[in-house]
């Protein structure tokens, strides 16, 4: 086993292309093989044509996150989901998160800060750069920011999410999903 920090992985990485290539399709293959199946990811629970689960599935989808959906009128592991957190039928879709916390027909802003796309903001923290807006502009910004070693954050708003988006960084390693 190979241990080592974060900067002496990069420099092993860059320094060894082929062994970088091969761990980079590792882990490209392992992500296809969790959409593809269903495996890992928030645990959505509710009827399959309820509009705020179809809401949510596709918020995941549109992230390229994987996820799983059980139907409690055909899956006996969702009823006993149900009756385990004393769920009411009327609070349904519920999302069970990677870390254990339940959400009850959470917003889109609150799935995100489940599976860890949005995390806390520090208030007390200074950036140099504040982007507003990761389109092609904004996107170039952030990677000549980071690039110039200054501490960037950038805001999206999503119209149709109603929802915020703000990603920090320092590295001109950012990528963004439409």
């Amino acid at each position: 086993m190979l241990r080592n920090d974060r900067n002496g992985s990069r420099a092993l990485l860059i320094a060894e292309a082929e062994l970088g290539e091969r761990i980079m399709r590792a882990l490209i293959l392992r992500r296809v093989g969790l959409l593809e199946t269903g495996a890992g990811g928030p645990v959505i629970v509710g009827r399959s044509q309820n509009g705020d689960v179809l809401r949510l599935e596709g918020f995941l989808r549109r992230n390229g996150h994987p996820r799983q959906r059980l139907d409690p009128e055909t899956d006996p592991e969702a009823k006993a989901l149900i009756d385990r957190f004393h769920v009411d039928v009327g609070q349904l879709p519920i999302v069970l998160c990677p870390g254990g916390q339940l959400l009850r027909n959470p917003s889109e802003a609150e799935l995100a800060r489940c599976i860890g796309l949005v995390g806390p903001i520090d208030p007390n923290r200074l950036y140099d750069v504040a982007i507003v807006g990761a389109g092609p502009a904004g996107l170039a910004a952030a990677v000549y920011a980071g690039s110039e070693g200054l501490c960037w954050c950038a805001a999206q708003t999503s119209r149709r999410a109603c929802l915020t988006i703000l990603w920090t960084g320092s590295l001109a390693c950012l990528t963004l999903r439409s």
